[in-house]
């Protein structure tokens, strides 16, 4: 963002898998992006780890 402020994207998919993969996928095309993670039964898994 080139020191302009902050990005904030939440992932899409709907399984614990995939909210990794997608996270991983944000963070590879902007490294400091911030991610948001669904408050859901699958979200709430990768909160716990």
């Amino acid at each position: 963002m080139g020191g302009q402020g902050r990005l904030f994207a939440q992932v899409m998919a709907t399984t614990a898998e995939g909210m990794v993969n997608d996270a991983r996928k944000l963070r590879s095309i902007i490294a400091d992006i911030v991610v948001k993670v669904p408050v859901t039964a699958e979200g709430w898994q990768l909160l716990r780890c």
